[in-house]
């Protein structure tokens, strides 16, 4: 079937994500990001759930692992396509709008060029998934709107479903679909199954991960307190708002806000207005969480841009004074800006030539989590240090007599460093290492006790405090990693003052 003219641009402009990021893998050279390491290491522990995050997107990572390997190049890959996904359904959602040529070039290069949108896929993470399903059930529910078919309702509920098991910010989504419906002359729907239907799917496919936090004490509740009130506890309501022009950039956010308009206040764009409905239902949501991150609200961008896409195309119609600067300037401005932030945001520089663009364009973005920076801001400063990390402790391993026949636990302070000894470490020969952040908390060791410890990351003062005579053998030392994994020391001690299980019971930290 040949493809009409607008489905081959869109399909040409979403492979200007793909290249971006693709040019990040392949040239600029940094390393693995923390959460990533985290992502592996729980591969290695499947289950229907973890502490901060629903399985879906570690069950993704084990088939891409299983299938093509533990290569950074092959994981960084995978947001890179699925990015260039979401920005093809979104300009088709400008298609389904009614929108044509201009509309999609203004979603696809809008959604690209979205500060958030680079940073977030040039790495792998659920967020990545995150906007492919908030996108594609939108697009869906827009299709639902035109022919509401019972195989819609089912498959929209499918779609819904997978995207809870991905990330529980989907029941923002879902919320919003459903306010869409109450307030649209479907409200009629309610009174048959088919609506009802959708919900019921969603929740069975979302069930796993409800079931085994009920199992496990409710533990995504309670990182989720914690994160609240102790990472994120210093962001702001005017944080949230105001992080939206620099998450967005302006020009984007220029075209979102049409797309508000035209999906509120224009007669045709009233018809169908789910994006905005969505996007709004989340906002809300949000501001009444009052520590709400800026990014939380990405996701739902993309369907918005759509309708602000083609909201300006129509005024090209009607106005010609409209047509150039719809038409030229403002794509040109989009390409422009983005291509300023994109250094930023995405790792397309090598590390020297990051920290100076950053320097001298007077951009650093602050940690949302209340940490001290140097160098690098902190989503490029927790690519750095791990691989060092890695053979600062295999010195001290070596270092250890008679370490071949003895059993070795390591432990350390985060699950970035202990994933990092997991998954690094292998080609090292290291002994499994454990922290008691997270679902590593919940991994548990292996044994119950054992014949050394080494121990990383903690004051003489804290080590005192379990250890019996701990000997300081190394120092890890990491130029461009955050402030907090640098310095630090490792330590070699045979004897704990109180039994593990005991220490470990008491040592659980989610946040």
């Amino acid at each position: 079937m040949r493809l009409d003219r607008n489905t081959r641009l869109a399909i040409a402009l979403s492979s200007i994500t793909f290249l971006i990021h693709s040019y990040a893998v392949f040239f600029a050279g940094f390393s693995w990001f923390r959460d990533e390491l985290y992502y592996m290491a729980s591969t290695d522990h499947l289950a229907f759930g973890y502490v901060d995050h629903p399985p879906l997107s570690i069950w993704l990572l084990w088939l891409v692992k299983t299938v093509f390997g533990e290569s950074l190049v092959v994981v960084r890959l995978v947001p890179a396509i699925v990015s260039s996904v979401v920005v093809f359904l979104a300009s088709k959602t400008a298609q389904r709008l009614g929108g044509g040529t201009i509309s999609v070039v203004l979603t696809a290069l809008s959604v690209t060029f979205m500060p958030v949108f680079m940073g977030m896929n040039s790495v792998y993470s659920m967020n990545t998934f995150e906007y492919f399903f908030w996108t594609l059930s939108i697009y869906m529910a827009i299709s639902l709107q035109d022919d509401p078919s019972p195989r819609k309702f089912i498959w929209l509920g499918v779609v819904m479903g997978i995207a809870l098991l991905n990330k529980i910010s989907a029941g923002w989504l879902i919320a919003g679909f459903f306010v869409s419906l109450i307030l649209s002359h479907n409200r009629t729907w309610f009174t048959t199954r088919w609506p009802w239907l959708t919900g019921g799917i969603t929740l069975i496919i979302f069930s796993p991960f409800v079931i085994w936090n009920i199992a496990n004490d409710l533990p995504h509740l309670e990182f989720m307190r914690n994160a609240v009130e102790l990472k994120y506890g210093n962001i702001t309501r005017l944080d949230f708002l105001t992080g939206q022009i620099m998450m967005i950039s302006p020009l984007p956010l220029l075209v979102a806000i049409s797309g508000l308009w035209y999906l509120f206040f224009n007669n045709e764009g009233r018809k169908q207005q789910t994006p905005g409905i969505v996007f709004v239902t989340t906002g809300l949501i949000l501001l009444a969480n009052s520590h709400s991150k800026p990014e939380y609200l990405g996701a739902a961008y993309p369907a918005l841009l759509a309708a602000g896409g083609v909201f300006l195309e129509k005024q090209v119609i009607l106005s010609k004074w409209a047509a150039y600067p719809v038409k030229y300037l403002l794509p040109s401005a989009i390409v422009l800006t983005g291509l300023f932030a994109m250094p930023i945001v995405v790792p397309v520089l090598n590390v020297d030539d990051t920290i100076k663009y950053l320097q001298d364009s007077g951009f650093s973005p602050p940690s949302n989590e209340g940490h001290r920076l140097t160098h690098l801001p902190q989503h490029y400063a927790d690519m750095h240090g791990w691989e060092e990390l890695a053979r600062s402790v295999k010195e001290v391993y070596e270092s250890i007599p008679g370490k071949d026949t003895l059993s070795i636990l390591i432990v350390a302070n985060n699950y970035g460093e202990a994933s990092a000894i997991n998954v690094l470490g292998k080609k090292y020969g290291l002994p499994y290492c454990t922290t008691e952040h997270n679902s590593y908390w919940m991994w548990g060791t292996p044994k119950e006790k054992y014949d050394c410890y080494i121990s990383i990351g903690d004051s003489e003062e804290d080590v005192r405090g379990y250890a019996v005579d701990p000997v300081l053998k190394g120092v890890h030392t990491a130029r461009y990693a955050m402030p907090y994994e640098n310095n630090l020391n490792i330590w070699v001690a045979y004897r704990l003052k109180y039994p593990l299980p005991e220490l470990w019971a008491k040592a659980k930290k989610y946040i």
